[in-house]
């Protein structure tokens, strides 16, 4: 898709950095070993 827009005559395509920080489990974070093993229905 990339590609394909790439070849658009004035068509730009840019890369942007992002910055991420994962909370902690204190701040929210509650995945635990549950639901790591979540079953499919």
């Amino acid at each position: 898709m990339t590609f394909k827009l790439s070849r658009i005559e004035g068509v730009r395509i840019l890369e942007l950095g992002i910055s991420y920080q994962g909370r902690t489990y204190r701040e929210g974070k509650k995945i635990g070993k549950r639901s790591a093993l979540r079953l499919k229905k």
